[in-house]
């Protein structure tokens, strides 16, 4: 996995969940986010195979 640190110096993938948000409702799909404290999220993304148009 390839880090970039933000100004408070945390990891990341360098790509915003705003960003990726955006792209799959472009695309008409959905995203989930499932939380467990202590342990972290998960977030997950669905798009159509073919494109809507």
């Amino acid at each position: 996995m390839v880090g970039v640190r933000d100004r408070k110096g945390n990891y990341g993938s360098g790509i915003g969940l705003a960003l990726v948000k955006k792209i799959v409702t472009k695309l008409g799909g959905t995203m989930k986010v499932t939380s467990e404290i202590g342990r972290g999220s998960t977030f997950s993304f669905t798009v159509a195979k073919y494109p809507l148009f």
